[in-house]
């Protein structure tokens, strides 16, 4: 249950959400619970059910209370609700910019050592890079993720995405951490 402070919104929708179903489930539980108790004697499910009838009743009642205490301060009945007509809101995309290429399996506490990017660097060109080095056409790591100073980096390290792939896939055995190679930790060789 998400704590609620004083000077923090509480959305009306929220609170008259479960308003309604809490109180009919405290009635429910209570009309259950009542009928357990009279017809057998009190056991350890018919005690937890009717405390839990009592919990649910007592934070329904409270929606009231909250209500006046915690005021929404927009003014509006649901900060989350659909915008009116009038208001438009932006459009929001979504895009994956990047992969990753290992040896080693995700849970293995040395894959973050040996994991080798594919990182999206716009207009369809993608760069293959590990930690802050970035990988060329001939297999070779450069420092360095930008081209910053550098005539020909961009060429020489940025590719379409089945190149980055494929580079990436052929690296990532080669790659080494801690003075051992991603195929060497893989065959259980220990760091250095």
């Amino acid at each position: 249950m998400t704590a609620i402070r004083p000077g923090h919104a509480v959305p009306e929708s929220a609170l008259a959400d479960l308003a309604g179903p809490a109180r009919q489930l405290a009635d429910e539980a209570g009309e259950f619970t009542a009928g357990l108790i009279r017809r057998r004697p009190v056991t350890e499910e018919s005690r937890a059910l009717l405390v839990l009838a009592e919990d649910v009743h007592k934070h329904a009642s409270r929606v009231d209370e909250l209500r006046r205490a915690y005021p929404d301060p927009s003014g509006q009945s649901d900060p989350l609700a659909a915008p009116s007509a009038d208001e438009v809101l932006p459009v929001a995309t979504t895009r994956l910019s990047r992969y990753e290429t290992c040896v080693l399996e995700p849970s293995d506490f040395r894959y973050d050592n040996y994991v080798v990017y594919i990182t999206t660097r716009g207009n369809g060109r993608w760069l293959v890079q590990h930690g802050e080095r970035s990988l060329s056409a001939d297999l070779t790591w450069s420092k360095g993720l930008h081209p910053y100073g550098r005539p020909g980096w961009e060429k020489a390290h940025l590719f379409d995405f089945e190149t980055a792939r494929a580079l990436a896939e052929q690296a990532a055995p080669h790659v080494v951490a801690h003075g051992v190679s991603a195929a060497a930790a893989l065959a259980g060789e220990s760091w250095r």
